[in-house]
């Protein structure tokens, strides 16, 4: 958000203020979940595929890009209307 977009949203007053909050918390808490999530998910098939150390970093690049494609996949599905 730039300076501008925030003091529009100020400027627009307490009830719109209020609602871009509620909606930026709710956003965040989602984006801390999906971070908890993955983190956990990563734990786990590190666990199960030895560690990530002894992997080249074209290996680690592939994986890394496939996970960041099934993310943006998955928000983009979650931000589709019904």
């Amino acid at each position: 958000m730039t300076r501008q977009e925030a003091e529009a949203i100020y400027d627009a007053g307490k009830k719109t203020g209020v609602r871009v909050l509620l909606d930026m918390d709710r956003r965040i808490h989602a984006l801390e979940c999906q971070v908890q999530d993955l983190s956990a998910r990563l734990d786990t098939s590190e666990r199960r595929s030895g560690s990530w150390k002894n992997r080249s970093p074209r290996t680690l690049t592939t994986v890394a890009n496939r996970r960041l494609r099934r993310l943006e996949q998955t928000q983009a599905q979650e931000s589709a209307p019904a």
